[in-house]
């Protein structure tokens, strides 16, 4: 008993003295102009310790170098530096060593008069999770959230909020430079370049700057702004500059930077009442040898001059498939392209313009080499600031070699009123013939007095408005050219024009010496729409929503065959699922099913109420249209579960909620989309028994009848209603599983199953041409088999774990975790 006491004494002493010493080493200590040359080191200041200081300074003054945590050998870290204003004439750093890395110090400064150079950090190592915050300081020299002379940089921040500030990069390293980031707010930038991340001989991937309600001046425009930069062959991606209501003037603007590697999935996002006007060039992505790719420019509501804009931009290699939005903001001099490569190819680029006011070249891409398959969009949804291109050109694609410029370029027009300086360089151009449009209207008009060449241009006109009507001899002028019209080479005089989504209406399409018309012929009766029949497309999509209902129907019954609700029980599942289904093409779906409840068991029966969820995405195939979107559902439901005796049981669940779905497709002369929200009900009921081999295995065989019913819905899609009948599906699943006990808490189990949906057909109509669609099905037989197995007793837990796989007409996999905690 004494030795116990002793022991028992010694541990709380011992544990009272690490907690007081823990305490003691993240204790505030305050320097004062009074006590601050009791800290000064050859006149830098350096505290004892290179970790777990917390230091708050206000002295007036200080000529020597300023350290949080300072080591010539160890690691430094986890110190705080506070100060109150002040001068500063030398660096001050949060944490600084020589030969090891600095990670997670943290460095605050406020309202100092004068400061020279900043670091969160600096290291021979790596340095991460550093932090920088400054508030209303004077900033001459350079600020770093950390900086590493041969190792990594990663999270590191810098956030500055008033004052005035020059050059600041969130992280620079030697190796690679990852998730750190600037922010800047109501800040006045003075000089210096501003980058998120910059790695000398590693990659720089999702680094980002931020900047808002701030100003650069004149000096500024020296240097520029880039969220990632790479050197060597690395590449930089996953980065973005985000700009709002602040006035820039830089030498350029870069989402990411590669110097030899690629430069892809960088971001810019300009918007609010911001003003950018200097000499340098704005580029989502920018290479130099590599390629540049899926890079994205946006500017809203923004002033951009005396710069162009590039998706992507590559000196060496290609520039692919980046992109350029610009929404009610005004664009003046100079040029935007999609992509642009100075010796390679640029092809997929996308620009889109809706509303705002752009006076330059619009060019889908440049490249000495093809330049194909790049679109031009221009929209016209704004409607407090209509789309203004008078003193723009729209070209498809420039060659410096004479190369292919042509092929695949696409202008989308989904205005009316449009005016161009010219157009070059389509082959396709579809115009998106909007509501309000009426005979005698214009939609594009060409200034340029020489020629504009069509001739190797395809026509196709798609109308928004299903009410669109042309009297005999009416007609609508697509183009119209202040020059002469080289008309298009292959103009047959007749156009299907897609009216809404659900119809074509055919109309003469003829040119003279200066414009192309959309015309209704004399003396004729206009011709009676033909149905588009690529409508199936949006129903067979909705059996994704079915698909995904049932997902959730095998959760629950899967989950009772398990034997996991006999008790009284809180329970979790989620199933992830990669499955096709036939339906006279397919759907491709993936998606997480979630089940939560609690189960209780009374005698021989069990019983439950549960919480259900999920969400996935879907691919469609319709003969030639492609389909995509999102299917999310919710709901709840109760099951149960009786013994019937002599191993014989029956079972059963009733569940209802909400679905929605997402679509879209632009395989409809442009985009069809919609989102479709639905009530659904489900349940089952089954039944079997459970054979007993020995003491360590048995073979249960089930049937199961399993319903779902979504109800009808109707819809409005560009114009046009449908109707989406109710979805009620059917099955029967008939199975065997094989059950083996490897100890007393772990059995494995496996089984195959057969499937025949009876119905799940799509069905549905277009109302305004009362037109009933092709149903498209689930319907058809499918087999599983799976594997699994059951983990008991972990603490009052018990845990399954299962993989399904599936044929015929449904093909793929599942697979789920089950967690239930009996209580």
């Amino acid at each position: 008993m004494q030795n116990r006491s002793f022991i028992t004494k010694f541990i709380s002493t011992a544990s009272i003295s690490i907690v007081l010493s823990a305490s003691l080493l993240h204790a505030t200590t305050s320097i004062t102009n009074t006590d601050i040359a009791n800290w000064l080191d050859n006149g830098e200041f350096k505290p004892k310790n290179p970790s777990n200081n917390d230091i708050s300074m206000n002295i007036s003054e200080i000529n020597g170098r300023v350290y949080g945590g300072y080591s010539q050998t160890d690691e430094v870290k986890e110190n705080k530096l506070n100060i109150e204003g002040g001068i500063f004439n030398k660096y001050i750093y949060g944490g600084y060593s020589k030969n090891k890395a600095a990670n997670s110090n943290k460095l605050i400064i406020k309202n100092a008069a004068e400061t020279n150079n900043i670091l969160g950090a600096e290291s021979k190592e790596n340095a991460s999770n550093n932090e920088v915050h400054l508030i209303n300081n004077v900033v001459t020299g350079t600020i770093f959230g950390a900086k590493s002379e041969s190792g990594e940089v990663n999270k590191n921040k810098v956030i500055i909020s008033g004052g005035k500030i020059s050059s600041v990069s969130g992280g620079k390293g030697n190796a690679k430079a990852s998730e750190n980031s600037v922010t800047i707010t109501s800040t006045t930038i003075n000089s210096g370049g501003i980058t998120g991340g910059h790695a000398d001989n590693g990659k720089s991937f999702n680094n980002t700057v931020k900047i808002i309600n701030s100003t650069s001046t004149k000096e500024s425009s020296k240097s520029g702004i880039t969220g990632g930069r790479s050197y060597s062959n690395n590449n930089s991606y996953g980065n973005m500059v985000d700009i709002s209501n602040t006035n820039i003037q830089s030498k350029e603007i870069e989402g990411g930077r590669s110097q030899d590697g690629d430069a892809y999935n960088n971001k810019i996002k300009i918007f609010g009442k911001t003003f950018i006007n200097h000499i340098g060039d704005m580029q989502g992505g920018r290479s130099k040898n590599g390629n540049a790719y899926n890079n994205n420019v946006t500017i809203e509501n923004a002033t951009i001059e005396n710069r162009s804009i590039y998706g992507g931009y590559s000196s060496n290699g290609n520039a692919n498939h980046n992109a350029v939005t610009i929404e009610n903001a005004t664009i003046e001099n100079r040029s935007i392209y999609g992509g642009y490569s100075s010796n390679g190819k640029a092809s997929g680029n996308t620009i889109i313009i809706d509303g705002g006011k752009i006076n330059s070249q619009i060019i889908g891409s440049r490249a000495f080499l093809d330049a194909t398959n790049n679109t031009i969009t221009i929209k016209n949804s704004i409607t407090i600031k209509n789309t203004d291109l008078t003193g723009s050109s729209l070209i498809g694609g420039m060659s410096f070699g004479n190369q292919n410029a042509i092929s695949g370029n696409t202008l989308n027009l989904h205005a009316k009123d449009l005016s161009v300086v010219s157009i070059r360089n389509f082959e396709n151009i579809y115009f998106y013939i909007p509501k309000g449009v009426k005979a005698s209207d214009t939609v594009l008009s060409v200034s340029d007095t020489t020629e504009t060449n069509l001739e190797n241009t395809k026509i196709g006109a798609a109308v928004l408005d299903s009410k669109f009507k042309l009297k005999p001899q009416e007609r609508v002028t697509l183009i119209k050219t202040a020059g002469k019209l080289i008309k298009p080479q292959n103009l047959d005089n007749h156009i299907n024009a897609m009216i809404g989504v659900s119809a074509f209406k055919k109309y003469d399409i003829y040119a003279d010496e200066n414009s192309l018309y959309l015309y209704q012929p004399k003396d004729t009766t206009p011709p009676k729409p033909t149905i588009n029949p690529a409508i199936k497309s949006f129903f067979q999509s909705s059996l994704a929503s079915a698909a995904f209902i049932n997902y959730g129907g095998d959760l629950i019954n899967d989950m009772i065959n398990s034997n996991e609700i006999k008790a009284n029980n809180i329970f979790g599942i989620i199933s992830g699922v990669n499955v096709k289904h036939k339906t006279g093409s397919h759907i491709d779906a993936q998606g997480v099913s979630f089940v939560t409840g609690v189960s209780k068991t009374i005698d021989s029966l069990s019983y439950g109420l549960f919480f259900e969820a999920g969400r996935g995405s879907y691919d469609s195939f319709e003969n030639n249209v492609f389909g995509n979107g999102e299917n999310k559902y919710y709901g709840g439901g109760v099951l149960f579960d009786l013994e019937l005796g002599n191993d014989f049981y029956l079972d059963g669940s009733l569940r209802a909620g909400k679905v929605q779905l997402d679509y879209k497709s632009d395989d409809f002369m442009g985009r069809a989309e919609f989102k479709l929200k639905r009530n659904y009900i489900g349940g089952h009921i089954g039944g079997g028994k459970i054979f007993l081999l020995n003491s360590l295995s048995s073979v249960d065989v089930y049937t199961r009848v399993l319903y779902s019913r979504i109800f009808s819905k109707n819809q409005n899609i560009r114009g046009d209603e449908f109707y989406f009948d109710d979805i009620n599906s059917i099955r029967l699943k008939t199975g065997i599983r094989y059950t083996y006990k490897t100890d007393e808490n772990i059995n494995i189990y496996g089984g195959a199953a057969y499937e025949y949906e009876f119905s799940a057909n799509a069905k549905g109509a277009s109302l305004g041409y009362d037109y009933s669609v092709d149903e498209a099905s689930l319907k058809g037989a499918s087999a599983m088999f799976e594997l699994g197995s059951n983990i008991f007793n972990q603490n009052g837990f018990d845990i399954n774990i299962n993989l399904k796989s599936y044929i015929g007409q449904k093909t793929g996999v599942s697979g789920g975790l089950k967690v239930e905690y009996k209580f």
